[in-house]
């Protein structure tokens, strides 16, 4: 049983950090290509470093929301199923 629950964590853990990886990624790139407005020849190159950089800053916002957050609304869930 205890080797169950440890196997649950770990996969909890991973979900998670895939879920703000991919969330992060997309919400990132979206918000970072609507705020690029001129066009130019190096439109691709800045649109690429600024998103990496707003993608770093959202994941290390988001990760630890998720982690604290998400235990409680799995609570809240499974409370109210």
């Amino acid at each position: 049983m205890f080797k169950h629950k440890i196997e649950n964590s770990i996969f909890t853990l991973c979900r998670s950090v895939l879920m703000v990886l991919v969330m992060s990624g997309t919400l990132s790139f979206y918000w970072t290509g609507i705020n690029i407005d001129t066009p130019s020849p190096n439109t691709l190159v800045e649109l690429t470093l600024s998103w990496l950089q707003a993608w770093g800053e959202s994941f290390l916002i988001a990760l630890p929301i998720s982690l604290i957050v998400g235990p409680w609304i799995n609570r809240y869930v499974k409370r109210e199923s």
